[in-house]
């Protein structure tokens, strides 16, 4: 038994292991951002068995975007909810509610939710990160 896992491990890790290393740069970075927002889109149970994997790139991906993104860094240093962040980002990036339609659906869904109104869903945060260029765990 313990012959099998190993040779699986040997013949299946080296790609992984590309994919579950630290970033070293923005390239790979933004690689590695890509890859878990396409898996993000694929909208898997939390039981499936990627969605470990897409853990454990998350935290790589937050790691990163902690150490080399001054608006992250200027984020986790203060313990604000979802919604200040989206509307710093919101500052950040000069948006208006209107520029989040096409990721809410109506400039009424905006307003709700950036007034604590309503909640984000999964498919909010997922567009909200893509837009943002960030991690979706961050909105979390």
């Amino acid at each position: 038994m313990k012959n099998q896992i190993l040779t699986a491990i040997q013949s299946n890790w080296p790609p992984i292991a590309e994919i579950l290393t630290y970033p070293k740069n923005d390239k790979e970075y933004a690689y590695k951002l890509e890859l878990m927002n396409e898996l993000l889109n694929l909208d898997l149970p939390d039981e499936h068995p990627v969605s470990s994997f897409i853990d454990l790139l998350g935290d790589l991906i937050d790691e990163y975007e902690k150490s080399n993104f001054e608006e992250v860094q200027n984020l986790e240093k203060i313990n604000i909810s979802s919604i200040e962040k989206i509307k710093h980002l919101m500052n950040e990036y000069n948006l208006k509610q209107k520029d989040l339609i096409d990721i809410m659906g109506s400039q009424g869904y905006v307003s709700d939710v950036l007034n604590g109104k309503r909640d984000l869903s999964l498919k909010h945060i997922r567009g909200l990160a893509e837009k943002f260029n960030i991690n979706a765990k961050s909105l979390v």
